[in-house]
């Protein structure tokens, strides 16, 4: 067992790193054809925000009663993620494409939640700032191994050991 230190002054119980209500570019991590507890069909996109550790996820459901309105909300999806008619039934390229949402706060079992409301149209995201990848984690610069390269071209830092903690 790890043997590991811990200070409960460091836990915070009201803590959040909710994002706040607005406008974000996001990239899709994932993309996946899903089924609802009530049987209904949709998508469930996996969203990073641009400088942001933040995760979203966004779905869009199959409604068999208003099929115009499903149309509606795929077409501002494949809007805002310049999807091309050839790829708009392969859910896996879709994964790396950037595009831009609006983020609103509701309530979700007790605790306010960040969720996609909408997706912005190409035209309407050249206001928004460029894209940003997340702030990397900092280890305050002490150097306790080697960093080494890996195949997507990121840094992975190999520690000799943690202070405080056996393996």
């Amino acid at each position: 067992m790890i043997n590991w230190n811990y200070n409960e002054n460091d836990y915070n119980a009201n803590k959040t790193d909710i994002l706040a209500e607005g406008k974000y570019r996001v990239r899709i991590t994932n993309a996946t054809q899903t089924v609802a507890k009530n049987g209904t069909e949709g998508l469930e996109i996996s969203l990073e925000v641009s400088g942001h550790s933040n995760k979203l996820r966004h779905y869009i459901w199959y409604n068999r009663d208003n099929k115009a309105r499903t149309n509606q909300f795929l077409g501002e999806f494949f809007n805002s993620f310049a999807i091309a008619a050839e790829e708009r039934n392969h859910c896996e390229m879709w994964i790396g494409k950037k595009g831009a949402v609006y983020v609103m706060h509701d309530e979700y079992k007790g605790r306010t939640i960040a969720k996609v409301a909408l997706c912005i149209s190409r035209d309407q995201q050249e206001q928004l700032p460029e894209w940003q990848d997340k702030p990397s984690d900092s280890n305050d610069g002490v150097a306790m191994g080697e960093d080494i390269r890996l195949p997507f071209d990121k840094k992975m830092f190999i520690p000799k050991s943690f202070p405080g903690v056996s393996f």
